[in-house]
């Protein structure tokens, strides 16, 4: 760490390795040798959304298909007619290194075996992960391929809220 205002060094270490793959697991060795084994709790979340304005632009629409609206602190999407609807925000993550997503969903009406959640790694608008629940209870996490959905794990899980 160096202070910016006497450009001292105040306070550093060292980790050694020569494999890039094992940048990450070097990475919070160092953090943690330098403020304990909670500094990783303590990093800022890359991106944060509390929906107070619109100011990252969302998508807004209210028409008879669907109906996109941020009401309450909340980003509501409603599909009218079935079919399924997503927003979306581009996050810089490296998906080769752990990373970490908290989101909150809430499924308001509607079918049960129909999924609500979040997508990442997305390419383009056929290649892309996605992580939803189901009104029944169903984890699903699905890797989208050229505009195929394969099943990575779906699972009942009685810890969803239903």
């Amino acid at each position: 760490m160096i202070d910016i205002r006497t450009g001292e060094a105040t306070l550093g270490r060292n980790v050694t390795g020569n494999d890039l793959n094992l940048l990450a697991d070097l990475s919070h060795t160092l953090l943690e040798s330098l403020f304990g084994s909670s500094a990783k709790l303590k990093m800022s979340p890359i991106f944060a959304e509390h929906f107070k304005d619109n100011i990252r632009g969302w998508y807004l629409v209210n028409d008879q298909d669907k109906r996109f609206e941020i009401v309450n602190g909340k980003y509501i999407i409603e599909s009218k007619r079935g079919g399924y609807w997503m927003g979306s925000r581009n996050v810089p993550i490296t998906q080769s290194t752990d990373f970490k997503i908290d989101m909150t969903v809430q499924k308001l009406s509607g079918t049960d075996g129909y999924g609500f959640g979040m997508t990442w790694g997305a390419k383009d608008t056929k290649n892309f992960y996605i992580f939803v629940i189901t009104g029944a209870g169903y984890f699903i996490h699905e890797r989208i391929e050229n505009g195929k959905p394969e099943r990575i794990l779906s699972k009942f899980l009685d810890s969803i809220n239903k």
